[in-house]
């Protein structure tokens, strides 16, 4: 059995990985067909390894522009292409862009499609009314028209799942989340009640809310020593430190850390990690609240739907809310040695049930055997 996964984003390396080892541990030969153009560095992409094949694309500079628009059209096209002169048994689509949609479903000889999507782009763009462009509408409808025209369709997140269900008249739907292996708690031991260590890791882009991330940092601050550590980098640094001094918040910036001991070092002193963005984000799992969960790290959330339930039913952290005096508050309460520690076992359920990769290899099967694939 062959099976093609396509992605045009590195973004989504872990998932293609993901897919790939679990397709290859039942049996299947897997190729990855990936764009030879790095959506966050902007760099030319050359092939790595033997079962990939690169598709060729034109560049592009901006991430709400024509040529990214044209850059997906071709990708899509020309994967299109490969897909028609190679023989698949299965293809694992990663969506977005949303042209694959509507090229992959009117294949020859089509052979069974999963569509797997990671995001509602260009619906997640920090865009006010984004909806009612006409661009926008086009490029999603591509999406929301074909995607029923799939075999099955797995998601990221319920939000998306529910949305696709409501828009796409989708059936044979299932979310996936991502998985990742487990790894030691950071558990603590004692806390200084003069001080707090906060961590925010990942991207700092666009769609974060820095001016909520300070206001709130700001507040607690006149109640606890804010110790923030942040792990990342991204167009917005400059934006979010030149915040911080201003008011006066005591920060340690260590750029990109990949190495995974070296996260969970930092990680090891705090307390909660920042999982913060925008409110008209599109959104109802991030990568950074997967990321802190893996680490035993309870989080400091505005992510609604998907993770603000996981918060609420295992005791994962603290939702806030617009109301900085009232987030503040919340957070304050639970600061204390025996929240913490239930907090900490709330994240590890949480993570095990959830982001397991028993889980992940259990719904993956789930979804073989519906498609007469197991």
């Amino acid at each position: 059995m062959k099976v093609a996964i396509i992605s045009a984003f590195e973004t989504y390396n872990n998932r293609i990985q993901d897919m790939a080892i679990y397709y290859e541990t039942r049996g299947y030969q897997v190729t990855i067909v990936k764009s030879s153009f790095l959506h966050m560095s902007k760099e030319k992409y050359s092939k790595e390894r033997q079962n990939e094949i690169i598709i060729d694309v034109p560049t592009y500079n901006k991430n709400l522009s024509i040529k990214r628009i044209y850059s997906h059209i071709l990708f899509s096209k020309r994967v299109k292409e490969f897909i028609e002169t190679n023989s698949f048994d299965l293809l694992h689509v990663i969506i977005p862009p949303n042209k694959l949609c509507k090229d992959l479903v009117r294949l020859k000889n089509k052979p069974k499609i999963i569509f797997d999507v990671m995001d509602f782009w260009p619906e997640t763009l920090p865009i006010p009314y984004v909806n009612k462009i006409k661009l926008i509408n086009r490029w999603s409808g591509m999406r929301n028209k074909y995607i029923s025209n799939a075999d099955y369709v797995i998601t990221e997140c319920k939000l998306f799942e529910n949305e696709l269900v409501k828009i796409g008249n989708v059936k044979n739907i299932e979310t996936v989340y991502f998985t990742r292996n487990k790894l030691n708690s950071c558990e603590i031991s004692k806390i200084n009640q003069n001080d707090i260590h906060i961590c925010y890791l990942g991207s700092i882009n666009n769609i974060i809310d820095i001016k909520y991330i300070v206001s709130l940092i700001t507040e607690l601050n006149k109640y606890k020593k804010v110790h923030l550590h942040i792990i990342g980098d991204g167009e917005k640094k400059e934006q979010l430190l030149t915040m911080l001094v201003k008011n006066q918040i005591n920060y340690q910036f260590y750029g990109k850390i990949y190495d995974i001991q070296d996260k969970q070092i930092i990680l090891k002193k705090c307390h909660f990690g920042l999982n913060i963005m925008k409110q008209d984000i599109f959104v109802g799992l991030t990568m950074k609240s997967i990321d802190y969960f893996q680490f035993g790290l309870p989080v400091i959330n505005n992510i609604s739907y998907d993770t603000k339930d996981m918060v609420e039913t295992y005791f994962a952290g603290v939702n806030v809310t617009e109301d900085i005096n009232k987030s503040v508050n919340k957070i304050l309460e639970v600061y204390n040695l025996e929240d913490l520690r239930k907090m900490q076992q709330g994240v590890e359920l949480l993570f095990d049930e959830m982001f397991s990769i028993d889980n992940f290899t259990n719904k993956m099967d789930k979804i073989l055997r519906e498609l007469n694939y197991d």
